[in-house]
C-alpha cells in the first residue's frame, strides 16, 4: 500500500502506479517537469489552445504515456474499441497525437482506429450506477 494509505491498482517500479502517469497527477507532474510551474490541467489546456509550445510539449508527453498504457491493453486484451474517458478526456485533441504515435509505432496505424474519446466522459460511472439502481428497483 502506498504511504498515502490509498489502495490503488497497477503498482509500478519505484512505487508509482499507472494513475500517477496517465491521471491528473501525471499531467501535473509533467507540467512541473516541462514548465517548472504547477498548473491545473484545465488551465494548461487553455494555454494549449492558444498555441503555447510548452503546453503542447506537456500534452505530447502525456499522450505518449497514455499510448504506452494503450499498447499494453491492445497487447493483452485485443479489444474492439478503447474509449478514453475521465476528466482529461476533454483535452483528447491535445494528447491524441502523442498517444497515436506510440500506438502506431507498435501496432500500426489501423490500431489507432480502435481508440476513441468516451462519449460520456466522466459521467459514465454515474449513469451506469443510476441504470443499475433502476434495474434493481423496477426489475
Amino acid at each position: 500500500m502506498p504511504p498515502s494509505g490509498e489502495r490503488r491498482a497497477f503498482a509500478r517500479k519505484g512505487g508509482l502506479i499507472l494513475e500517477d502517469r496517465v491521471g491528473v497527477r501525471g499531467i501535473k507532474a509533467l507540467c512541473r517537469d516541462v514548465t517548472g510551474a504547477d498548473s491545473e490541467p484545465s488551465a494548461l489546456y487553455e494555454l494549449y489552445q492558444t498555441g503555447d509550445p510548452l503546453a503542447k510539449e506537456v500534452f505530447d508527453r502525456y499522450g505518449e504515456a497514455v499510448g504506452k498504457v494503450l499498447v499494453m491493453l491492445l497487447s493483452t486484451l485485443d479489444p474492439e474499441k478503447i474509449a478514453v474517458g475521465g476528466g482529461l478526456a476533454r483535452a483528447y485533441d491535445a494528447f491524441k497525437p502523442g498517444m497515436f504515435r506510440v500506438v502506431e509505432k507498435t501496432w500500426g496505424k489501423e490500431a489507432t482506429t480502435k481508440i476513441v474519446p468516451a462519449a460520456l466522459s466522466n459521467r459514465a460511472a454515474v449513469l451506469g450506477a443510476a441504470a443499475l439502481i433502476e434495474e434493481i428497483v423496477h426489475g
